[in-house]
């Protein structure tokens, strides 16, 4: 099967194109957050961005996957302390 045509300057071309399917499970990972609302959402759907751009950078594969897992880990750190404070009985 032909690759579709992609305009002049890489239009046309998705951002997951190129990527081992190691790849996108790592990217898509944070969204698993979502279970947890608004703010895991959004704490999710940031670190998923960062593990795309992770994974189109040139590092040496375990570099990616420490890094993109580090990502995921602190974005579900990130989840766990903001939902610890919010949750915090102050009376």
């Amino acid at each position: 099967m032909a690759n579709p045509p992609t305009l002049p300057g890489g239009l046309g071309k998705g951002p997951f194109d190129g990527l081992k399917p190691w790849q996108l499970v790592l990217t898509f990972l944070p969204l698993l957050l979502l279970a947890g609302g608004l703010i895991g959402g959004a704490l999710g759907g940031g670190a998923s961005a960062a593990n795309l751009t992770l994974a189109k950078k040139p590092l040496p594969t375990p570099w990616k996957i420490l890094a993109m897992i580090g990502t995921a880990l602190a974005a579900a750190a990130a989840y766990f302390l903001i939902v610890g404070l919010i949750s915090t009985d102050t009376a």
